[in-house]
């Protein structure tokens, strides 16, 4: 239950990043909405199993401990490490499955995610047009709009009074759009300018999520001094031929291969390349980490039977509490090994020190118990 109520969290916190993409998602029908969710599921699982998995031993082991239970199996000769056994004998198979989960199944799978929602931005677009017969472009950012500064200066506007720019056309054949209008507008959605062309040559770059709009035959009416377009005031007409640079607009974030979206057989041959540089250290990096994450379930198991049996003696609640304070601690320690050690060339070493620290405080355990 941990682990499944850790999973749907951390789903939940993914997909908030893509709100757009989600809505879309089920706009579009609810099978792509089930398929986003399950193309990132396994990314999720890396994390959720280990720390989901630590949280329900502790309350277990605290609840044994609160009923006497592990004292009624010492009292019948059967020791701590015979105890713990099972349990580390358990934590096995789940490393083998986190190990797969990040290494390849994650990435993989969060590559298939990004090209998803990729394809689902340009459906879209296709869809709104067909349906809605135009579609809109925020202009908020230069990110959204590369032709803000020159369309406005064309318009005799500044550029950051153009928020949204909507796109309507009447006659859309593959490549060339025909009767085109374009409508600027601020933040308070008025419509500060209109422009129209008779044509523009429409081209997609869809591994870039770029589409371009090269325009011909344009007559431009902007309002006057920003004023609402429809309000009445007096406005100028501008007649252009065409623009020497087209209008750029960013449709999705583009299907550029990411490092993080690599497979292990691909990343391992980046690693070992001191040809690639910077990318070398950075699959050394992430191998690391991977590998880090994928044994933790082993680690913190040794670092949680001792701790969680101690303080659930008088109440289970407190050893839930320690078992949550291990799990945030190791994902801190780890994250902050990590940072320190990034400009170096052991950087892949910062998430094996929560390991580490867990590996020596057994050992502690086992020195101080054979001293006595």
């Amino acid at each position: 239950m941990c682990v499944i109520g850790l999973t749907c969290i951390l789903i939940f916190g993914n997909l908030t990043k893509y709100e757009e993409s989600l809505l879309i998602a089920l706009e579009h029908s609810p099978l792509s909405f089930c398929k986003l969710i399950g193309l990132l599921l396994p990314y999720v699982l890396s994390m959720s199993i280990p720390f989901g998995f630590s949280l329900a031993l502790s309350w277990v082991l605290a609840k044994w401990a609160n009923f006497r239970e592990i004292d009624a199996l010492k009292s019948l000769g059967i020791s701590s490490r015979r105890l713990s056994l099972p349990i580390l004998s358990f934590s096995a198979p789940l490393c083998i499955l986190v190990l797969y989960a990040s290494l390849q199944w994650g990435p993989v799978n969060r590559k298939k995610f990004d090209d998803f929602r990729h394809n689902l931005a340009w459906s879209n677009l296709s869809k709104l047009m067909a349906q809605e017969g135009e579609i809109s472009f925020s202009t908020a950012t230069d990110e959204g709009f590369s032709g803000k500064d020159s369309l406005g200066s064309l318009a005799g506007l500044p550029s950051e009074e153009i928020s949204m720019i909507t796109v309507s056309a009447m006659d859309m054949e593959k490549g060339n759009w025909r009767d085109i209008r374009m409508c600027l507008h601020n933040s308070k959605q008025q419509v500060l300018a209109v422009i129209n062309a008779g044509m523009a040559r429409v081209e997609r770059e869809e591994e870039l999520g770029k589409i371009f709009f090269h325009l011909f035959d344009i007559d431009l009416e902007p309002s006057y001094r920003g004023e609402d377009f429809f309000s009445g005031a007096e406005s100028i007409f501008v007649k252009i031929k065409k623009l020497k640079e087209p209008l750029v607009f960013n449709v999705s974030s583009g299907q550029s291969e990411s490092i993080k979206r690599m497979g292990f057989a691909r990343l391992y041959q980046i690693a070992i390349n001191p040809v690639l540089g910077n990318q070398s250290k950075k699959a050394r990096d992430i191998i690391g980490k991977n590998i880090a994450l994928g044994f933790s379930p082993l680690f913190i198991c040794l670092c949680l039977i001792p701790t969680a049996t101690r303080f659930g003696k008088n109440d289970p609640s407190l050893g839930l509490i320690v078992g949550i304070v291990i799990c945030a601690g190791y994902f801190v320690i780890g994250s902050i090994g990590q940072n320190l050690l990034a400009m170096t060339d052991y950087g892949w070493i910062g998430w094996w020190i929560p390991n580490f620290l867990c590996l020596f405080y057994i050992f502690f355990k086992l020195l101080k118990k054979g001293n006595r």
